[in-house]
């Protein structure tokens, strides 16, 4: 990819690494709440592999369930 050819979603993968800073969660805690590998979830933040759109919208329902307390901030047991 090239300096021209911007990540489309750079600014949601930086609030998403933003909301994981704030809230002192990892990547890997991340990962595991969505049954992916830390790998993958590193491939979206650090690479150019994209995010897709039912990863977004999972990420969004963790956020949800994070601030409800339904999910811990330890990794995911499953």
């Amino acid at each position: 990819m090239t300096a021209e050819q911007s990540d489309p979603q750079e600014i949601t993968k930086l609030k998403i690494r933003e909301w994981l800073r704030e809230e002192g969660l990892s990547i890997k805690w991340l990962a595991s709440w969505l049954n992916r590998s830390e790998g993958t979830a590193k491939n979206w933040f650090y690479g150019t592999k994209q995010i897709t759109e039912e990863n977004l919208d999972a990420i969004e329902i963790i956020k949800q369930r994070y601030y409800k307390n339904e999910i811990s901030r330890e990794l995911n047991p499953e």
